[in-house]
């Protein structure tokens, strides 16, 4: 069964037309998926049963059935999530959650118009009105384009950050205790508590869950928000803005010996499956800087 047919019925079945031969299919499915999947997908029967049982409690508050218990189809939704399989079940007719186990991003579009990009291993959970607001719960990484609404905000929370907007595009992502939101277009407001940054067009701002404070850069926010693409084209980006790419991409710290290095630019194409040495050769070949690997995982840039 694809991905799309999985959609289909599942659709059928939440809002109660699915006929008894569908519902038979969908019922074989979960039998064949369990029996597939149940020794490589979770971590161990701990895991697998804390999946099921969380999918379980808000299928039962959300889905009443007479003709059929919902824990068969619980079952497979649990399985198919953890093979990767893209798959969604509204709450209600305001809340989408949406998770991406694939390898793959996933393009996502809401119900105000508004298009998410998912980042593999990421979720969101959306309502579209919670108390005259749109509000997204984000675990993981997403680019959003938002569809402007000035009589309804969005807010994008992640780990208790809050990027609040009127219709603007963006990236999120949450790595270790860093929550990075880097601005493509329009205005951005971030927020922690009682700190508060608002960022524009090209600004990017860290903020770190160990010291409790932002870090803002002015830098081009292709570097960070288009992951999703197979190659991007960066013209007259400084290579400190490269700098800041290779230690959230590579985790490699680079030292500069003087400021005229760190502000020199270039034009350079990247792709996401480029490893870190053809990136720096290339940036050797190109340019006037000399830049170097060293043996404790730093990188040293020089003028020649």
């Amino acid at each position: 069964m694809t991905d799309r047919e999985f959609r289909e019925l599942l659709d059928k079945f939440i809002e109660g037309r699915i006929s008894p031969e569908e519902e038979k299919v969908l019922s074989e499915y979960e039998v064949f998926s369990l029996s597939e999947y149940k020794d490589g997908v979770f971590k161990s029967d701990i895991e697998k049963s804390e999946v099921q049982r969380d999918v379980y409690s808000n299928i039962k508050k959300h889905i009443v059935r007479k003709n059929r218990s919902w824990i068969g189809f619980a079952a497979s939704v649990a399985i198919l999530l953890g093979v990767g399989i893209f798959i969604y079940f509204v709450t209600n007719q305001d809340i989408l959650v949406v998770t991406n186990n694939s390898n793959s991003f996933r393009i996502v579009e809401l119900k105000d118009g508004s298009i998410v990009t998912l980042n593999r291993n990421s979720s969101i959970r959306f309502n579209n009105d919670q108390n005259g607001i749109r509000y997204l719960e984000l675990d993981g990484e997403a680019f959003f384009n938002i569809t402007r609404n000035e009589d309804k905000p969005f807010i994008v929370e992640t780990e208790g950050l809050e990027t609040s907007v009127l219709g603007t595009s963006f990236n999120i992502s949450e790595r270790d205790t860093l929550i990075s939101v880097t601005v493509a277009t329009g205005v951005v407001e971030v927020s922690y508590k009682n700190k508060t940054v608002k960022l524009k067009s090209n600004q990017r701002s860290t903020y770190s869950a160990t010291s409790k404070v932002f870090r803002t850069s002015n830098l081009n926010h292709k570097l960070f928000t288009s992951w999703y693409k197979n190659i991007i084209k960066l013209e007259g980006v400084s290579m400190g803005e490269v700098a800041e790419f290779l230690t959230y991409r590579y985790g490699v710290k680079v030292q500069f010996y003087n400021e005229k290095a760190k502000n020199n630019r270039m034009t350079i194409s990247l792709g996401p499956t480029q490893n870190l040495q053809t990136i720096l050769e290339n940036i050797n070949y190109i340019n006037e800087l000399k830049i170097t690997k060293t043996k404790k995982n730093m990188i040293e840039v020089k003028l020649r």
